[in-house]
């Protein structure tokens, strides 16, 4: 979810000028909210956003080889679930696994509508 580095010299990083020796981290979740990519929704989860530059998957020599994978489970199941049950509802709170390297959900209770 983040990683960190120490400055070695002066730097500019946008706005802000750093010193040599500076802790800096940069917040990978931040990345996919930042508003000028994305413009005034860009803290809404929206699959239908066209384009999506997100960096969920990393980018470059970075990019995971499970993307491509990851995104065709997701929508096959994403699909056939609300085909089945469209009125759902999250029906309390979300449990998230404590880690500073991956954002892990380990319970989400939903409810299905009949």
């Amino acid at each position: 979810m983040a990683m960190a580095r120490t400055t070695t010299g002066e730097v500019v990083l946008h706005d802000t000028e750093l010193g040599g020796g500076e802790y800096v981290v940069l917040a990978y979740g931040a990345a996919n909210r930042d508003e000028e990519v994305f413009g005034e929704t860009a803290d809404r989860f929206d699959i239908t956003r066209s384009p999506n530059p997100h960096v969920s998957f990393g980018f470059g020599e970075h990019f995971c080889i499970g993307a491509s994978l990851a995104r065709l489970e997701a929508r096959v199941l994403l699909e056939e679930v609300l085909a089945r049950w469209p009125d759902y509802a999250v029906a309390g709170d979300i449990d998230r696994a404590p880690s500073t390297l991956f954002r892990q959900i380990t319970h989400v209770p939903v409810l299905f509508a009949p």
